[in-house]
């Protein structure tokens, strides 16, 4: 059986107050009310099948973090690649592995998505101009 990415109507009843909030978002996101809330719904779902992560707002999209972290999925991705093992992974950062074992289980689900993600972190800046016009670079 293979799964089809072809997109299927719902029809959602929000309250005044929820539709003004969407719409609100919406305009600020410069993203259609429909378009929002079928991420919003999307995202949702994924929340529930890996409870281990969560979506921040970056420059580039919405991305999927390891819960109450600053760390990108795809990050802890290639950090485990790296290191080789989710323990010492695990144990550097002050999280248990059953927490990064979770997350990863999201990036076996979504790997295209964090893929992507990985190859635009490995741009350069002046490549970065193509994709985020005007970022700075911050240098220590």
């Amino acid at each position: 059986m293979t799964m089809s990415n072809r997109s299927a109507n719902l029809s959602v009843k929000l309250t005044a107050a929820e539709r003004k909030d969407l719409d609100a978002l919406s305009r600020f996101n410069r993203v259609p009310a429909p378009a929002l809330g079928a991420q919003f719904i999307a995202e949702g779902i994924r929340l529930a099948r890996f409870p281990g992560i969560e979506f921040h707002s970056t420059p580039l999209g919405r991305m999927a973090y390891l819960k109450n972290s600053r760390l990108a999925v795809w990050l802890l991705r290639e950090l485990v690649r790296q290191v080789g093992s989710v323990e010492k992974v695990a144990q550097s950062i002050g999280r248990s592995a059953v927490q990064l074992e979770g997350a990863l289980l999201y990036a076996g689900a979504f790997a295209e998505e964090l893929t992507a993600a990985a190859r635009l972190n490995r741009r350069s800046p002046t490549a970065l101009d193509e994709v985020l016009p005007g970022h700075s670079v911050f240098r220590a």
